[in-house]
């Protein structure tokens, strides 16, 4: 009777054990899930992290998978999602084609990432190629005169201008030496009648 009572009470202990571990990952599971709908990406990926039975557990990966990849953590999401296809093969926590765009989108983002950039001979690491130089692409014409380092002089007159005010200027002194002035035209043309009319009056004169 003994050795029934405590083989009993052996297995009663071993199945609440059982049940309280496995309430203990559903509940981390369930938390993980509420944090990721809420949109606390890194939250949701700490508690599975921390979780021992969300390792072995194919749905778990999967949502530890999803918010690494939220969190642009995409090769740790890459082997979180390659992890859950291998704990269930069948893909039975979700849908097969949502898997497989996730895992590709995973491992796109992970191979451009580690990806090494391309760099100019000379320069940092940190340049890219093509990269414009900021002197250049913004230096102003040579032909601006308040270009910086050219100093603000304004530019000498073209003398052309000069020129052609000066040629202005010389004619219109020609013009005005070359011919009488108004006043002289004038005065000459009463002097004229002056003339006249005394030679008519001297001409009445002498025929009375």
């Amino acid at each position: 009777m003994k050795c029934a009572k405590t083989l009993m009470f052996l297995l009663a202990a071993g199945m609440l054990a059982a049940s309280g571990a496995a309430f203990g990952a559903e509940g981390a599971f369930d938390r993980a899930k509420r944090s990721y709908k809420d949109g606390s990406f890194a939250e949701s990926a700490a508690l599975l992290e921390k979780d021992a039975k969300a390792r072995t557990d194919a749905r778990s990966q999967y949502l530890l998978g999803l918010a690494r990849l939220k969190l642009h953590r995409f090769d740790q999401a890459q082997t979180a999602l390659e992890e859950a296809r291998r704990l269930d093969p069948k893909i039975a926590f979700t849908s097969r084609a949502k898997f497989e765009e996730k895992l590709q989108r995973a491992q796109t983002l992970a191979k451009a990432a580690a990806a090494p950039r391309p760099t100019v001979p000379g320069r940092g690491s940190g340049e890219k190629v093509g990269a414009p130089s900021p002197r250049l692409a913004f230096a102003p014409e040579a032909t601006d005169p308040l270009a910086p380092g050219r100093g603000n002089s304004v530019p000498a007159p073209v003398p052309r201008l000069e020129a052609s005010a000066s040629a202005s200027g010389a004619s219109a002194t020609a013009s005005s030496s070359g011919g009488a002035p108004t006043w002289a035209l004038v005065l000459l043309g009463l002097c004229g009648m002056f003339l006249v009319v005394s030679l008519v009056r001297q001409l009445r004169t002498r025929a009375v």
